[in-house]
């Protein structure tokens, strides 16, 4: 039932990042940029030193305060 609710509130979002409810309630899912291990990249080029080898990606964070 939860689940439901966010998938809901998510559709309406859009591409929004906020949203804000009756009573000043607040729901944000904003995009999140993170540095990951590419892998692939790691064992084909330098397989003892990965540390040098990510790549970026980007999620939204969903959050209701």
């Amino acid at each position: 039932m939860e689940e439901d609710l966010k998938t809901k509130l998510k559709v309406r979002l859009g591409d929004a990042e906020r949203m804000v409810l009756a009573g000043n309630d607040l729901i944000s899912w904003k995009s999140s940029t993170q540095n990951r291990l590419d892998t692939k990249a790691f064992r084909e080029a330098h397989p003892k030193l990965y540390r040098q080898y990510t790549k970026s990606t980007t999620t939204r964070r969903f959050t209701v305060k």
